[in-house]
């Protein structure tokens, strides 16, 4: 894979506060296609995958284990990624540490060249978007507060 569509960490922004980010909804921005009235259109062929990347659970679970103990492995991701995350390790760590332990690391759906997870610890919910360079390298990884889940109605009985 050359080119992703996601290539940043906001782990840092996205989490702060993770408890309190879970009961509110943030909504996203929409910009026009400006390519719209080209009158041409391009298409990328990806591969149909129906499972996870092998490498993408490992990298995760390496990841957050790195920043709970303070040893992140740098050089598991491209060195223009590794410079993007470095200055908010700190942060980083203090989220993920803030989070309580690791629970599960369940792979959701892969699109657009990556893999998408609900990534659940002892305080809260993530979704993590995780890509690979040809090379193996980390080329994208993202997470944020998963959107509550909502709760089904218990059945009262009788």
């Amino acid at each position: 894979m050359k080119t992703l569509a996601v290539g940043t960490f906001a782990a840092a922004a996205l989490l702060a506060g993770a408890a309190a980010a879970q009961e509110q909804t943030v909504a996203a921005g929409r910009i026009q296609n400006t390519f719209d009235a080209s009158g041409r259109t391009a298409t990328v062929s990806l591969p149909a995958r129906t499972d996870a990347d092998p490498r993408a659970e490992p990298a995760i679970r390496a990841f957050i284990g790195g920043l709970q103990t303070g040893t992140v492995d740098w050089n598991a991701f491209t060195p223009g990624l590794a410079e993007q995350m470095r200055p908010t390790e700190a942060q980083a760590v203090e989220v993920i540490r803030g989070l309580g332990a690791l629970e599960s690391v369940e792979w959701f759906q892969h699109r657009d060249g990556a893999d998408l997870f609900l990534v659940r610890f002892e305080q809260a919910d993530t979704q993590w978007v995780i890509g690979f360079e040809e090379d193996g390298k980390i080329a994208a990884l993202l997470f944020r507060p998963a959107p509550p889940i909502p709760q089904t109605p218990e059945v009262a009985e009788d």
